[in-house]
């Protein structure tokens, strides 16, 4: 309804992005990319290509899509083992899975106007990895609440009943939502 038009794209059979391509969405992958994929999308990347990663948290502890956090920290953003878990969303009937993203960043044209909350379920900590050269800017887009922590005891995210561990649990705010601008 916004005048995009939105295609699959099999990187194995197609070998390369398509020129016609502005961007690429790898939204919610459960499965491992084979490594041509995954070099097509380096490549794709390193040439101005443009592209948004969605990960979801494996609540088995696992890491299916790891094969991709090597792209995302050569474009200084570190993936996370972890579970945002904020209690607020409880006030609002929402499961605690469910990241609320309060603050956004008002250095980015994407986020400088937003106002009120977004709602992240699955969502995991982003971190940006420091030493970006001049020619990139690295910004966090959004963060979750003060009252939100990293979950990283996958044992008790099974049983339902988690509780932020000092000293293991990272406390919130915690960063979602990163943006990459630049060669």
């Amino acid at each position: 309804n916004q005048a995009y038009e939105i295609k699959d794209l099999n990187l194995v059979t197609e070998g390369k992005v398509p020129e016609v391509c502005d961007a690429v969405a790898v939204i919610g992958p459960s499965k491992a990319f084979f490594p041509q994929e995954t070099k097509i999308l380096q490549e794709y990347l390193a040439g101005g290509g443009r592209a948004i990663f969605a990960i979801d948290i494996d609540l088995k502890g696992g890491e299916p899509v790891a094969d991709l956090f090597p792209i995302l920290e050569t474009w200084h953003v570190k993936p996370t083992l972890a579970l945002i878990v904020d209690p607020l969303s409880r006030m609002l009937n929402i499961d605690p899975s469910v990241a609320i993203l309060a603050t956004f960043s008002k250095d980015s044209p994407i986020t400088k106007d937003f106002q009120g909350n977004c709602y992240f379920p699955f969502s995991r900590p982003l971190d940006i990895v420091p030493g970006a050269p001049a020619s990139l800017k690295v910004t966090w887009l959004g963060q979750s609440t003060p009252k939100s922590w990293a979950e990283t005891s996958f044992k008790e995210l099974t049983t339902g009943q988690v509780k932020q561990d000092e000293g293991k649990d990272r406390a919130g705010p915690l960063t979602s939502a990163i943006v990459v601008d630049g060669k």
